[in-house]
Protein backbone atom coordinates (compact mmCIF):
# COMPACT_ATOMS: atom_id res chain seq x y z
CA UNK A 1 0.00 0.00 0.00
CA UNK A 2 2.68 2.43 0.94
CA UNK A 3 4.28 1.77 -2.48
CA UNK A 4 1.29 2.99 -4.77
CA UNK A 5 0.60 5.76 -2.32
CA UNK A 6 4.16 7.13 -3.13
CA UNK A 7 3.80 6.33 -6.35
CA UNK A 8 0.78 8.49 -6.78
CA UNK A 9 2.38 11.31 -4.96
CA UNK A 10 5.51 11.17 -6.89
CA UNK A 11 3.30 11.14 -9.70
CA UNK A 12 1.73 13.83 -9.86
CA UNK A 13 3.85 16.02 -7.33
CA UNK A 14 5.32 18.72 -9.85
CA UNK A 15 1.44 19.53 -10.60
CA UNK A 16 0.78 19.79 -6.13
CA UNK A 17 4.04 21.62 -5.76
CA UNK A 18 3.42 24.36 -8.20
CA UNK A 19 -0.08 24.89 -7.51
CA UNK A 20 -0.78 24.00 -3.91
CA UNK A 21 -0.16 26.55 -1.23
CA UNK A 22 1.84 26.13 1.88
CA UNK A 23 1.82 27.66 5.00
CA UNK A 24 4.32 27.75 7.48
CA UNK A 25 6.36 24.54 7.29
CA UNK A 26 6.60 24.34 10.89
CA UNK A 27 2.79 24.66 11.53
CA UNK A 28 1.79 22.37 14.28
CA UNK A 29 -0.12 18.98 12.80
CA UNK A 30 -2.13 17.43 15.06
CA UNK A 31 -1.46 13.71 14.52
CA UNK A 32 -2.96 10.69 16.23
CA UNK A 33 -0.59 8.54 18.07
CA UNK A 34 -1.09 6.10 15.17
CA UNK A 35 -0.57 8.80 12.62
CA UNK A 36 3.05 10.02 14.26
CA UNK A 37 4.25 6.67 14.63
CA UNK A 38 3.56 6.47 10.84
CA UNK A 39 5.42 10.15 10.36
CA UNK A 40 8.03 9.24 12.33
CA UNK A 41 9.29 6.03 9.67
CA UNK A 42 8.37 8.08 6.94
CA UNK A 43 10.66 10.72 8.36
CA UNK A 44 13.14 8.54 9.19
CA UNK A 45 13.49 6.70 5.43
CA UNK A 46 15.01 10.25 4.26
CA UNK A 47 18.09 8.76 2.82
CA UNK A 48 15.47 6.02 0.93
CA UNK A 49 13.48 8.79 -1.04
CA UNK A 50 16.49 10.92 -1.77
CA UNK A 51 18.20 7.72 -3.22
CA UNK A 52 15.41 7.45 -5.55
CA UNK A 53 13.71 10.65 -6.57
CA UNK A 54 17.16 12.73 -5.71
CA UNK A 55 15.22 15.49 -3.88
CA UNK A 56 15.62 16.64 -0.46
CA UNK A 57 12.28 16.05 1.43
CA UNK A 58 10.95 18.77 3.52
CA UNK A 59 8.29 19.09 6.20
CA UNK A 60 5.42 19.42 3.52
CA UNK A 61 7.47 16.19 1.49
CA UNK A 62 6.82 14.37 5.27
CA UNK A 63 3.52 15.39 5.12
CA UNK A 64 1.92 14.61 2.21
CA UNK A 65 3.75 11.09 2.14
CA UNK A 66 2.08 10.21 5.22
CA UNK A 67 -1.35 11.03 4.01
CA UNK A 68 -0.64 9.02 0.67
CA UNK A 69 -0.48 6.22 3.23
CA UNK A 70 -3.19 6.98 5.42
CA UNK A 71 -5.53 7.32 2.81
CA UNK A 72 -4.35 4.36 0.85
CA UNK A 73 -5.64 2.29 4.24
CA UNK A 74 -8.77 4.29 4.17
CA UNK A 75 -9.52 2.88 0.81
CA UNK A 76 -8.38 -0.53 1.80
CA UNK A 77 -11.64 -0.67 4.47
CA UNK A 78 -14.19 1.81 3.58
CA UNK A 79 -17.24 0.90 1.42
CA UNK A 80 -18.06 4.51 0.37
CA UNK A 81 -15.21 6.37 -0.55
CA UNK A 82 -15.16 10.00 -1.14
CA UNK A 83 -12.53 12.62 -2.78
CA UNK A 84 -11.92 16.05 -1.36
CA UNK A 85 -11.22 18.79 -3.66
CA UNK A 86 -9.81 22.02 -2.52
CA UNK A 87 -7.18 24.65 -3.47
CA UNK A 88 -5.92 25.24 -0.08
CA UNK A 89 -2.47 23.64 1.35
CA UNK A 90 -2.37 19.85 2.67
CA UNK A 91 -2.56 21.05 6.30
CA UNK A 92 -5.74 22.82 5.63
CA UNK A 93 -7.04 20.45 3.56
CA UNK A 94 -7.00 18.01 6.32
CA UNK A 95 -8.63 20.00 9.05
CA UNK A 96 -11.29 20.39 6.28
CA UNK A 97 -11.37 16.82 5.92
CA UNK A 98 -11.33 15.71 9.92
CA UNK A 99 -14.27 18.60 10.12
CA UNK A 100 -16.41 16.88 7.15
CA UNK A 101 -15.72 13.08 7.90
CA UNK A 102 -16.69 14.24 12.01
CA UNK A 103 -19.63 15.99 11.29
CA UNK A 104 -20.86 12.72 8.91
CA UNK A 105 -19.59 9.75 10.40
CA UNK A 106 -20.82 7.63 7.93
CA UNK A 107 -18.50 9.91 5.14
CA UNK A 108 -14.77 8.53 4.63
CA UNK A 109 -12.55 10.79 2.55
CA UNK A 110 -10.09 8.61 1.22
CA UNK A 111 -8.08 11.24 -0.99
CA UNK A 112 -7.25 15.13 -0.89
CA UNK A 113 -6.71 16.72 -3.96
CA UNK A 114 -6.40 20.65 -5.81
CA UNK A 115 -9.18 21.27 -8.90
CA UNK A 116 -5.82 21.26 -11.07
CA UNK A 117 -4.70 17.94 -9.89
CA UNK A 118 -8.30 16.09 -10.17
CA UNK A 119 -7.23 14.72 -13.60
CA UNK A 120 -4.58 12.90 -12.39
CA UNK A 121 -6.89 11.59 -9.41
CA UNK A 122 -8.06 7.75 -10.34
CA UNK A 123 -11.12 7.58 -10.91
CA UNK A 124 -11.22 3.74 -9.36
CA UNK A 125 -10.75 4.85 -6.28
CA UNK A 126 -13.18 7.02 -5.25
CA UNK A 127 -17.52 6.86 -5.22
CA UNK A 128 -17.99 10.42 -5.01
CA UNK A 129 -16.31 13.88 -5.35
CA UNK A 130 -17.07 16.59 -2.51
CA UNK A 131 -15.45 20.39 -3.90
CA UNK A 132 -15.23 23.26 -2.24
CA UNK A 133 -14.84 24.84 -6.10
CA UNK A 134 -17.35 24.30 -8.96
CA UNK A 135 -16.72 21.62 -10.98
CA UNK A 136 -18.27 20.54 -14.35
CA UNK A 137 -19.93 16.74 -14.02
CA UNK A 138 -18.23 13.98 -14.25
CA UNK A 139 -18.83 10.36 -13.99
CA UNK A 140 -19.04 10.29 -10.22
CA UNK A 141 -21.08 12.25 -8.43
CA UNK A 142 -20.38 16.20 -6.80
CA UNK A 143 -21.03 17.23 -3.79
CA UNK A 144 -20.57 21.08 -4.71
CA UNK A 145 -19.87 22.83 -1.62
CA UNK A 146 -18.71 26.32 -2.82
CA UNK A 147 -22.23 27.80 -2.92
CA UNK A 148 -23.63 26.20 0.50
CA UNK A 149 -22.98 28.26 4.25
CA UNK A 150 -20.97 26.45 6.15
CA UNK A 151 -23.85 25.86 9.11
CA UNK A 152 -25.80 24.12 5.85
CA UNK A 153 -22.74 21.80 4.98
CA UNK A 154 -24.53 18.55 6.93
CA UNK A 155 -27.70 18.87 5.89
CA UNK A 156 -26.44 19.30 2.18
CA UNK A 157 -24.31 16.59 2.20
CA UNK A 158 -26.70 14.15 3.80
CA UNK A 159 -29.11 14.95 1.00
CA UNK A 160 -26.70 14.82 -1.44
CA UNK A 161 -25.57 11.32 -0.11
CA UNK A 162 -29.22 9.96 0.37
CA UNK A 163 -30.38 11.02 -3.15
CA UNK A 164 -27.62 10.71 -5.52
CA UNK A 165 -24.68 8.42 -3.78
CA UNK A 166 -27.05 5.71 -2.08
CA UNK A 167 -29.54 4.70 -5.46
Amino acid sequence: MFYFGLVFHLKNSVYRLQNESWRDENALFNWTREEQEIYSHVRDAKEIYQSYTGVVPDAREYVCITLRFLDSQKRMETVKKALLVANVDILKCRELQKHLEHMLPGLCIVERCTTLQLPLCQEETYDLIITMHPLEEGKKPVADLSHVERAEWKAYLERFLEKDVDR
